[in-house]
This record gives C-alpha cells, structure tokens and sequence, in this order.
C-alpha cells in the first residue's frame, strides 16, 4: 500500500525537480508547499490508477497537482487520437490554465545511464532499446505536434518532462555539452553488479530500495547499512536481470544508484 510520506514526498519531487531536456517549450521547475497537501486524499488518488508503471503514477501525480492543488480546469487525460480504427497517438493532457489559455502537455519521466562510446546513444535507458535521443526526437517533434491539427483550440504546447543521469564513477563525464540534455539535469551514479561492494569506499553509509512505481523522491521507508547492499541485489524479485534502483546515503548527501547486470547495456 502507498504510504503518504511517499506519495507526498514524490509529488514534490515531480513539481520542484529540474528538467531533463533543455527546450524552450519545456515547462520550468516551480515550488510546492506538501505540507498544505492533503496526503490522504492524494493516495485515494493515485490508488485509482491501479499501475506499477513509473510513467502512468508521474502523470497521475501530475494530474493532481493541476486538478487538486493548482485548481486548473482539467479537459482531457490520456485522448487517445485516432485515424480510423487506428490509433496514432495520445495526448496526455489538455487543461485550461489559470488565465483561461487551452493548454496541451506530454508528460514524461526518463532515466538514462551515461556509456561513452555506446552506440547508437551513449545514453541509453535501463531497457536499452530506449535513449534520450530518441525520446526527445519523439517527444518534440511527433507528440507536442500532435494537437496542432487534432486540437487547433490549444494556444500552449508544452513537454512536462523531469528525470535523471546516470554515471558510473569511474568512467568520465562528457565534456561538452549534450544536446537536448539541460545544463542543470538531476544526476546519479550507476555500478554493475560486480562493482556494488566498491560503493562502501565512495563514503556511502546506508542504503534503501526503490520500489515500483516510486522511482521518483528517496524513499521514505527503511534503511539499511552499505554492506546489505549486494544482499538487497542478490534478493531482489528477479535477481539482477533488470537494472534495480536504490538510494545510497552519506552524511546529508543521497544519491540514487542504478546496479545493473554484468553483460548491461549489450545482452539488455
């Protein structure tokens, strides 16, 4: 059952964190007061959703914080767009905003992990057969578009879209910057799963698991010392064959860490 610490702490997370793609129709950071939030209201919210995908609870949380919290007028949610029997795409949201403008956004939360050299995108997703290349190909210049001909009403388009990079400590970073990638993106660290034991000397203290959907804040439940890390791997529901999330804690620093599989990005 979703607690409400957590679903508070990941609605803030989706309000407040920086953008990942930097575009002039990406839709800016902005603050929220949580503690103004009814947080019971929110889980009966977002239970209805009844989805362990990350992208479908990010949208729910979005759709809350516009219908619930800034009090938009909410017209459409996930309008499936088609061209005869076919469906050729969705929009995900169509508001009026507080100044009464018809407003389209696609909402989208991505991780990607940083694999200089990798081809055919040195940012590649933990399924590997997603990239940030081509999600943002996708996103601005087949989704946003959409509502230009499907919904000529709408005077904003904008992409609502928040996430995180990966890199591995001990691989560099790239020295110019990346296109579509904001200066300013959340970042984290990802190992293998042969390297998890090398993470005590990088001043890690604690660790605590992501669990799906709640990819999104730190979790607010248990933590564990370093060391049951490599426990917390090896225990996991399916083993180590899909990249799993934690939380690793030092001081008053956590950084989220991706452990994936040896053979990660090639046997993917």
């Amino acid at each position: 059952m979703l607690k409400q610490s957590q679903a508070l702490a990941d609605l803030a997370w989706v309000v407040s964190s920086a953008p990942l793609y930097n575009d002039e129709a990406v839709v800016a950071a902005e603050t929220i007061d949580v503690t103004k939030v009814d947080g019971e209201h929110l889980v009966s919210f977002l239970e209805r959703v009844e989805s362990y995908r990350v992208g479908r609870y990010f949208e729910a949380l979005l759709h809350y914080w516009l219908e619930h919290v800034r009090g938009v007028r909410i017209l459409a949610v996930g309008e499936q767009i088609r061209d005869g029997k076919i469906t050729v795409g969705e929009l995900d949201l169509i508001f009026d905003d507080e100044r009464g403008r018809r407003t389209h956004w696609e909402a989208t939360v991505k991780f990607f992990l940083h694999v200089p050299g990798h081809v055919p995108s040195e940012y590649p997703g933990p399924n590997a057969n997603d990239n940030l290349e081509r999600k943002a190909v996708k996103l601005f210049e087949k989704q946003l578009p959409l509502s230009m001909t499907r919904r000529p009403d709408v005077e904003i388009r904008q992409a609502f879209v928040r996430g995180v990079i990966f890199y591995h400590p001990e691989l560099s970073a790239p020295a110019a910057p990346v296109p579509y990638l904001a200066p300013e993106h959340g970042r984290g660290i990802w190992v293998r799963r042969s390297e998890v034991m090398t993470l005590q000397s990088l001043g890690f203290e604690t660790v605590s698991q992501f669990h799906k959907p709640c990819w999104l804040a730190p979790p607010t439940g248990p933590t564990h010392p370093i060391a049951e890390l490599e426990g917390l791997v090896h225990g996991s529901s399916d083993g180590i064959s899909r990249p799993q999330l934690f939380s690793l804690g030092r001081a008053d620093d956590c950084v989220r860490c991706f452990v994936v599989h040896d053979t990660w990005p090639d046997a993917a």
